[in-house]
């Protein structure tokens, strides 16, 4: 994390965040508390289209009520 956090350049508002919990109630209740623009997140992608999105993504994609954005990496 550290190092996309230093790929973010220095004229672009970003945060990072720890907290320990269920991951996907966390995020969202993060994006509340924090009054954050947007979410991004990583997705696994399990190799079929209905698990593209697992159940974190899913969870902070519904309930989040902010823009989410989720990354899904090539399988290379």
């Amino acid at each position: 994390m550290r190092a996309a956090l230093d790929a973010v350049p220095d004229d672009q508002p970003v945060d990072s965040v720890q907290r320990r919990g269920h991951a996907g109630p966390e995020i969202v209740a993060q994006a509340v508390a924090g009054h954050h623009d947007a979410v991004i997140l990583g997705a696994r992608g399990l190799g079929r289209i209905g698990s593209m999105f697992g159940s974190v993504s899913q969870h902070v994609l519904h309930n989040a009520g902010i823009a989410v954005f989720v990354g899904h990496m090539p399988e290379d």
